[in-house]
């Protein structure tokens, strides 16, 4: 920077560089751990306004309309359509939820019991017999239930903080709305601010870097969260079908565990034979060990066909 003729301020040299760096990372640091509750939501609001972006684009120019009235346009329609899953699907979705957290402290109690049973016991298969008691499974009884208490106390604790605070989600829902609304109304989407970066003598590539790169991101990520759509409503029928209790909160948990690769199918699928095995009543009367067979065999042929 210039001061009064003839002075200039002088440069940085290594050590100021570092430490003003380190401080920037301190301060952002900070910023992160007391506000850490809002970087969810406005990362959201930011996502919303970038998967509508492309949208209001076309109404403004092919319907020739501002591009405040095309923001205005799409978000009363995404609005009513989120009040109505609220007020059609919310207090059953709710319900189902504080539902599945009761059975899943019951079931971890179950757990131990359950797989030392099957750890004393003689499995002949044709000419077969495996023999478990001359087995030591009590290392991997242990590390299964580990995992299993891990995993599904995770979902019951994020199940139940949802469950137990139904206006503090609308409350985060409204903000989420608001603040892609103002996003996408005041800076006309957020990969406007992605242009400002500049290379002299690179121009040209880093335009169709970008451009090459928002294609394949915006596809990604419409693919995914249409797959996700479709993967819930197809795991309701399925789950549903056959009879499965909870099934709407587990169709939930298998879209959004789509998020997660390879992992997360696994997650879904000792979610559903978890249930299946300790809710108690079955298909056609069948035995719960053929009963969860049927709805993890099923599962994995949906999801197969979903990849």
């Amino acid at each position: 920077m210039n001061g009064s003729k003839g002075q200039t301020s002088p440069k940085w040299g290594s050590t100021t560089k570092l430490v003003v760096a380190l401080a920037f990372l301190t301060v952002i640091a900070l910023l992160l751990t007391f506000y850490h509750t809002i970087v969810g939501p406005l990362v959201l609001a930011l996502l919303i306004s970038y998967l509508f972006h492309p949208l209001a684009d076309k109404l403004s120019k092919h319907l020739h309309m501002p591009w405040g009235l095309s923001v205005n346009l799409i978000y009363i329609i995404f609005v009513a359509i989120l009040l109505f899953l609220v007020i059609s699907g919310g207090v059953f979705l709710i319900n189902q939820m504080q539902s599945l957290i009761t059975f899943i402290q019951a079931t971890i109690k179950d757990l131990p019991t359950l797989l030392n049973n099957y750890a004393v016991q003689k499995y002949t298969i044709g000419p077969f017999t495996l023999d478990m008691t001359t087995l030591d499974v009590s290392a991997v009884v242990n590390q299964i239930l580990s995992a299993a208490q891990s995993m599904v106390g995770q979902i019951g604790s994020v199940l139940g903080s949802i469950a137990s605070s139904t206006a503090v989600v609308l409350g985060w829902i409204f903000f989420v709305v608001m603040i892609s609304y103002f996003v996408l109304s005041e800076s006309k989407g957020a990969p406007e601010y992605l242009s400002s970066f500049d290379l002299p003598g690179y121009e040209l590539d880093l335009q169709q870097i970008e451009k090459h790169l928002a294609r394949i991101w915006s596809a990604f990520l419409r693919g995914q969260l249409i797959v996700t759509g479709i993967n819930v409503f197809l795991y309701s029928c399925l789950l549903g079908g056959l009879g499965v209790q909870y099934f709407y909160v587990l169709a939930v948990v298998a879209g959004f565990a789509r998020f997660i690769p390879y992992l997360g199918a696994w997650i879904s699928w000792t979610t559903f034979g978890l249930v299946a095995y300790f809710q108690g009543n079955t298909l056609f009367g069948l035995d719960p060990i053929h009963y969860v067979l049927l709805v993890l065999i099923t599962s994995i042929v949906l999801d197969s066909i979903m990849d």
